[in-house]
């Protein structure tokens, strides 16, 4: 057994299993095994390996060994096919045979699984707490290891909270811990390594994320570990994705789930979506549908699903997936909720909910206040972009969509923002402002070759003086068909479930826009030119 262990803690992975390999009654045997296995990529074997041990430990009357194969078992059942109920009657087991027990260092390890399993779920609360259960634990009976990972864990809770500057500052401290020694399980020190690259991706910090993904590679080459270079890889390519270095992403991506071929590891289906979403900024959509339904579970493909459902103009579906999706993430998971909340107010803007939408654009608006990054500030400023122009508020539209532009950082995002402005720009007969806004956003298409943005830009580019019904966007000639239909304003603002205030607008819109000054010379022009 100590030779066994003195191969797995130098990455021997196949010389360990000849020493312990057939093994089956004795359950530390079975754990060096199922470890081997585990870097292997082997799930059937690492699962096989780990729960003959638990069993063992069990008759063995072992609560501690068995407790400590329960935990490891735990985070498998995520790891290796996201089984959800399975992981919390794992950690329920492992909790129960505990509790009796001295507190030890196989308590603080658990509430490091606890935690891990509370992120991948989807609890930053629930994580934060039992990372710093773990910490405090480890702490007191001065067990470095295990006090490294936990800080590691809570800075990444931290983070999907919002505490972005605080959390950082944890997960900076655990990785240099990490790699100069205080933690001596390769697993463990590959881990933290990747919850910082996690954390990077999450707020677009390149810089940062480049230089640990060095890092990692460099530890991964040298102790020949391809599951874990392979998992931050995907990671990082999601950096990249974001900040518009696409052709490498796209080889990050290939590689990783190819890699990952034939195995189940949760990040085969985390890199296939972030291949998807790809795909869609690209414009080749049927691909990123493909790509979207083999990793329906991940949050990056549900995401990716509802701006697909926008991009094809399939409004009702979008609404209908970012509502479920909203309701769906936790009030205390900031970062991703203020995603969400950005595409929830697209989404409803496009099915015409705008109540809907302004109700989100608030919530937004606070939760980027809290959370602080400019990507934050950005997203909202968009989003309270679209609702004023859904609203016929198109001078408060041009501003936070400027705003937006001075915000982001992130190209494809910016793009689309300089879009958006050249939309309004228009609307409002700003025509050499609003050119400039367009040629803008599709050099920056053409550049990262999204060829839908590139259509869509240069079809505005190309649009020359508009007839009286080009002139109006579609709300604003709905409109225009009750006025001329005879309905006062309180009467419309009913039928299209909006605010009085909203109809005001778009009346005063439709008047300027027409250049006529009353409601019945725009209904007559409406009738004679057929406007409506």
């Amino acid at each position: 057994m100590a030779a066994a262990w003195e191969a797995l803690s130098r990455g021997s992975w196949n010389d360990a299993l000849e020493l312990v390999g057939g093994d089956d009654a004795d359950p530390e045997a079975l754990e060096a095994a199922a470890v081997a296995h585990w870097w292997l990529d082997d799930a059937d074997a690492t699962l096989g390996a780990r729960e003959r041990a638990y069993r063992l430990y069990r008759a063995q009357s072992n609560r501690a060994g068995a407790a400590r194969v329960a935990g490891a078992l735990a985070w498998d059942s995520l790891l290796f096919g996201g089984r959800t109920a399975v992981a919390r009657v794992w950690l329920e087991r492992a909790s129960r045979l505990l509790a009796a027990e001295d507190v030890s260092d196989d308590h603080a390890w658990l509430a490091v699984r606890e935690a891990e399993v509370a992120l991948a779920t989807g609890s930053a609360t629930d994580a934060r707490a039992a990372a710093e259960r773990a910490v405090w634990i480890a702490t007191d009976l001065q067990h470095e290891e295990v006090e490294v990972v936990g800080r590691s864990l809570e800075g990444l809770a931290l983070v999907h909270e919002g505490a972005v500057a605080e959390g950082m500052r944890r997960l900076d401290e655990s990785a240099v811990a990490a790699t100069s020694g205080d933690v001596k399980d390769l697993m463990w020190i590959g881990k933290v390594c990747c919850n910082l690259i996690a954390a990077c991706e999450r707020v677009g910090d390149l810089d940062r994320a480049a230089q640990w993904s060095a890092e990692v590679k460099e530890f991964a080459a040298r102790w020949e570990l391809r599951a874990l270079f392979n998992t931050c890889r995907t990671q990082y390519a999601g950096v990249l994705l974001q900040t518009g270095e696409w052709r490498e992403a796209e080889a990050e991506l290939q590689a990783a789930v190819a890699a990952f071929a034939g195995g189940r590891r949760t990040a085969l289906a985390d890199g296939t979506a972030k291949l998807g979403e790809l795909r869609r900024r690209q414009g080749r959509h049927d691909e990123a549908r493909e790509l979207f339904a083999q990793s329906e579970r991940s949050w990056t493909a549900r995401v990716g699903t509802i701006a697909l459902a926008l991009d094809e103009g399939d409004a009702p579906r979008a609404f209908a997936l970012a509502e479920r999706l909203r309701r769906a993430t936790e009030q205390d998971r900031h970062l991703d909720r203020t995603a969400v909340l950005a595409l929830f107010v697209r989404a409803a803007v496009a099915a015409r909910r705008d109540d809907a939408a302004a109700e989100a654009s608030a919530e937004l608006e606070r939760l980027a206040a809290e959370v602080g990054t400019r990507g934050a500030r950005a997203a909202a400023a968009s989003a309270a972009g679209e609702v004023a122009r859904a609203r016929g508020d198109l001078e408060l539209a041009r501003r936070r969509f400027e705003d937006a532009i001075d915000l982001f950082t992130t190209p494809y995002e910016l793009a689309c923002a300089r879009f958006a402005l050249a939309e309004v720009l228009s609307e409002l007969g700003l025509r050499t402002a609003a050119r400039a806004e367009a040629e803008a956003a599709r050099t920056s298409f053409r550049r990262l070759q999204a060829r839908r943005g590139v259509a869509a830009a240069t079809r505005l580019l190309e649009r020359g003086p508009r007839a009286s019904s080009g002139l109006l966007t579609s709300r604003e000639r709905e409109v225009l068909g009750f006025i001329a239909a005879g309905h006062s304003n309180r009467e419309i603002a009913t039928q299209l479930v909006i605010s009085e205030h909203t109809v005001h607008r778009h009346v005063s819109n439709i008047l300027r826009k027409l250049d006529e000054p009353t409601r019945a010379a725009a209904s007559a022009r409406a009738t004679r030119e057929g406007i409506v």
